[in-house]
């Protein structure tokens, strides 16, 4: 086609004393066409390794009808019956005359695979008895070999493919080509017979499906994502020494510009999702995504990456009122927060909330994830130079989760509490801590107590009436027991108790 075109040393080549005349299987060269001049044709027929010819087809981005059909698979014997009814088609069509012989180079000619179908076997793949003498002239017609071994229950057929049947491997595949022979019509409507197989126990895609069901039910919109990616975007999200130090596997023939890496992160594809949601002049934007990324094995012999579970999730824009009608107000951290509190309740796990730092993460505004002093994610709001790499002009709140890091930690079943026939008493306390004391340390000493049902965090203060490098932490607190109703009075000698906990432990002080 006068492209040139650098071949490899995988590249199948067909060539004579002067060189290359054409891609095996795939293109002949301009030097050997066939044109108006031509007097003596010399015509071969090959069959080709179809992984060897689809990879060369792929790499060179040529397409042709010989490619086609050698990268499906074609029998070797054809090579013959082709070559002789060409030559008499130029000898017919033509007006050409064909010199005698074939030279025919076949070292390892082909044998076709001799396939045993149990009696059995094809009864219970068809649901039906065919007759012996059905299935053997039958097969025959078609051109197979058959031969038959035993009577009744041992009775087995031994079938040999003719040699333009290459998709025949299996006793299944004699079973198809018995009913198709036999009539579909005539296959009676009969119910499942044999065995349910066992069911597998997979623990980890359980639990990414119970992920999913809990942020679906808290109000996020699930996303479904490309799983490649390119080094540019990735930058963005992953620091570069990390890039350098562990680059993400890449593809040798990627089919596009921006499909080229496997993704080692989720974070990229969230982050776009939003950007095109903000772009497409959306309000409110909560959405997640829970799929696998691909981790490279550093200094590991095998090839293939680490595949792990990740959920990534984030909010951002304005919240809707009850009536789905935009307010003023922006989704920011304590929505993604409260989108984890729900997915917690739902695993049956308590999250813990302490301050970290993370790449293309807002300083301040991040935490660390973790469960019984497990890190299993990050929760924060995106660096604003983060936002401008992605084109985003407004805040983004963010979280994401590692599955596989959380299974160990979610109970294999939960424990069932009756519910309590006395009423709770509920009563709020707004204390003064320093700005360093996370309100999830704060709530974990709360709910240690026997008498606490729950504390729910409901306001964070930081003005003129709280002292500097302070902040004010206000919690509605239900006490609760399963034995008798609790009074007012119980209620406040146990927030007095918890007081001086809270005082010994933080240095907190009671708000006026």
């Amino acid at each position: 086609d006068g492209e040139d075109r650098a071949l490899t040393t995988d590249t199948l080549l067909i060539t004579d004393e002067r060189g290359p005349i054409a891609l095996a299987g795939v293109m002949g060269g301009a030097a050997t066409e066939v044109t108006e001049r031509t007097s003596n044709v010399l015509l071969e027929a090959a069959q080709f390794d179809p992984v060897s010819i689809r990879r060369t087809s792929t790499r060179l981005r040529l397409r042709s009808e010989a490619s086609g059909r050698f990268e499906r698979g074609i029998s070797p014997e054809l090579a013959l019956h082709a070559s002789r009814r060409a030559t008499q088609l130029f000898v017919d069509l033509c007006g050409g005359s064909a010199r005698n012989g074939v030279v025919d180079v076949y070292p390892h000619p082909f044998d076709a695979p001799s396939v045993t179908v149990p009696r059995a076997r094809l009864d219970t793949v068809i649901g039906m008895h065919v007759p012996t003498a059905d299935v053997e002239s039958g097969l025959r017609a078609l051109g197979f070999e058959v031969d038959r071994a035993g009577d009744g229950e041992s009775e087995q057929f031994i079938v040999r493919p003719p040699w333009w049947r290459t998709d025949i491997a299996i006793a299944d595949d004699i079973a198809e080509e018995v009913v198709r022979l036999t009539g579909y019509d005539r296959l009676p409507a009969t119910t499942v017979a044999g065995r349910v197989p066992a069911h597998e126990p997979a623990p980890l895609l359980e639990l990414r499906e119970r992920v999913r069901d809990a942020l679906a039910t808290a109000g996020l919109q699930e996303i479904i994502t490309y799983s490649l990616t390119t080094e540019e975007v990735l930058r963005r999200v992953v620091p570069a020494e990390h890039l350098k130090s562990s680059p993400p596997l890449r593809l040798q023939n990627a089919l596009s510009s921006d499909h080229q890496l496997l993704r080692p992160t989720l974070r990229h594809s969230v982050i776009e999702a939003v950007a095109r949601n903000i772009h497409a002049s959306a309000d409110e934007i909560a959405i997640f995504e829970a799929a696998r990324v691909y981790l490279p094995r550093t200094g590991d012999a095998d090839p293939l990456p680490e595949e792990r579970e990740f959920a990534v999730g984030a909010v951002s824009g304005r919240a809707l009122d009850r009536w789905g009608t935009p307010t003023d107000r922006e989704l920011d951290f304590f929505d993604a927060k409260g989108a984890l509190d729900e997915l917690a309740v739902a695993l049956g796990v308590s999250f813990e909330f302490a301050a970290v730092e993370d790449f293309g993460m807002l300083a301040g505004r991040t935490a660390r994830v973790s469960v019984e002093d497990q890190p299993v994610g990050v929760i924060g709001e995106l660096h604003p130079e983060t936002l401008i790499a992605f084109g985003i002009e407004q805040s983004v709140a963010l979280f994401e989760l590692d599955i596989e890091a959380l299974l160990p930690l979610v109970p294999q079943r939960r424990q069932a509490r009756p519910v309590p026939r006395y009423p709770a008493v509920e009563q709020d306390l707004a204390i003064v801590v320093p700005e360093d004391v996370p309100s999830s340390a704060v709530q974990a000493v709360l709910e240690r107590s026997g008498m606490v049902a729950g504390a729910r965090l409901f306001d964070v203060y930081r003005g003129e009436q709280v002292p500097t490098g302070k902040k004010s932490l206000a919690f509605a607190i239900r006490y609760q027991v399963p034995d008798r109703t609790l009074t007012t009075d119980d209620a406040n000698r146990e927030q007095g108790k918890l007081l001086k906990r809270l005082e010994r432990e933080f240095g907190a002080e009671l708000r006026d």
